[in-house]
């Protein structure tokens, strides 16, 4: 091949489009691994949230359970010990502090009336 014959802006065009269109197919391929690394990141993070929501979910009942637990024995022992009325169910039902539950608990056995035990509540 004759160097004369060679049409150097020809080449140049050539490698010019060669070289956008590369770009092009670079860009395109890392967009798609872009795209599919955020889904990928969207699957495990739905994942870990269903799974976090499971055991928020399990904690959550044994809580109440434990709540529910106390509440009847303090409602139980009143009613043996004082007698109770509807309204102080209701009462007794409505608190959801633990802490407070047990203090009560406690105290029930010494209280002298149920207005020793019903003033936690109020």
């Amino acid at each position: 091949m004759n160097s004369s014959n060679i049409n150097f802006s020809e080449i140049k065009e050539v490698v010019d489009k060669i070289s956008e269109a590369g770009g092009q197919v670079m860009e395109t391929t890392a967009m798609k691994l872009k795209r599919e690394g955020k889904i990928e990141g969207i699957i495990k993070g739905i994942r870990k949230g269903r799974k976090e929501g499971r055991i928020e979910g399990k904690i959550e009942g044994i809580i109440e359970g434990e709540i529910k637990g106390k509440q009847n024995s303090i409602i139980r022992q009143m009613a043996k010990k004082f007698g109770i009325t509807k309204y102080e169910v209701k009462l007794i039902q409505s608190c959801k502090d633990i802490n407070k539950l047990d203090l009560v608990l406690e105290e029930i056995l010494f209280a002298n009336s149920k207005d020793d035990v019903l003033k936690y509540f109020k």
